[in-house]
C-alpha cells in the first residue's frame, strides 16, 4: 500500500516534472503574438506550489555553485533592467502576467546576484500586484523572507555541504564566496548560520 507520506512526495516530484516541461526562455516569448503569449513560467510555478528557492533549483536542474540566477530569472520570464543612480539597490515591478527586476546600476556584480535572488524572493512567496524596492534589505517580515530565499537559493545547504569544512582561513572562505558568486560576508553568515563555522580572524 502507498503510504501518505510517499503519495504526497509522488505529487510533488509530478508537479516539478510537469514545471520541467514549461520551461519556455523568455528570450523566446517575444516570438509570439501578444495575445497569444505563454503565461510566465514564475506564474505557472506559483499555481503549482513550486515557490521555494529548492523548487527552482530542482526544476533548472541546477546542482553545482554558481547558481544562475540571471539565467533563472530569465526563464521564469522576469527580465532585469538596470539603472543609473536609482535610489536603490533593487526592486520589483509586477502588472499582470509581466514580472520586472530593476537594478542600480553601478553596484558591484555580488550585490547584483544577491539583489536577483531577493526580488525573486518577494516575486515567488509574496502578493505580487504591488512595487518593492529595496534599500537595505532588512526591517519587515517580507523583508526576512526575501533575504531568506536569496541565500537559500544562492548557497541552499546541500550544495554548501561539501565546501564547510575547507572554511578555515579568511583566504579559503573568500575562495568559497567566489566561488558561490556571493560576497565574503553573505558566506561567513551563512557558514556560521548553517553549520556554526566562525568567522575566521584576519
Amino acid at each position: 500500500m502507498t503510504s501518505a507520506r510517499n503519495r504526497g512526495f509522488d505529487g510533488r516530484r509530478n508537479l516539478v516534472e510537469a514545471a520541467k516541461g514549461a520551461v519556455v526562455s523568455y528570450r523566446s516569448v517575444g516570438m509570439y503574438p501578444r495575445e497569444n503569449r505563454p503565461v510566465p513560467l514564475w506564474k505557472q510555478l506559483k499555481a503549482r506550489g513550486l515557490t521555494a528557492p529548492g523548487d527552482l533549483l530542482e526544476v533548472f536542474g541546477i546542482i553545482k555553485p554558481p547558481v544562475p540566477v540571471e539565467d533563472i530569472a530569465d526563464r521564469l520570464g522576469v527580465p532585469i533592467n538596470k539603472v543609473p543612480a536609482p535610489g536603490w539597490s533593487g526592486a520589483l515591478t509586477v502588472m499582470n502576467n509581466h514580472a520586472v527586476i530593476w537594478l542600480d546600476l553601478v553596484e558591484a556584480p555580488v550585490r547584483h546576484r544577491f539583489t536577483i535572488a531577493h526580488e525573486l524572493g518577494h516575486l515567488m512567496l509574496q502578493e505580487t500586484e504591488r512595487a518593492h524596492r529595496d534599500t537595505t534589505f532588512d526591517g519587515s517580515p517580507e523583508e526576512s523572507a526575501a533575504n531568506r530565499f536569496a541565500a537559500d537559493l544562492l548557497m541552499p545547504l546541500w550544495m554548501l555541504d561539501d565546501y564547510a569544512d575547507a572554511a578555515t582561513s579568511p583566504e579559503k572562505v573568500e575562495a568559497i564566496a567566489e566561488l558561490f558568486g556571493v560576497s565574503r560576508a553573505a558566506m561567513e553568515r551563512r557558514l556560521l548560520e548553517l553549520f556554526g563555522v566562525p568567522v575566521p580572524p584576519l
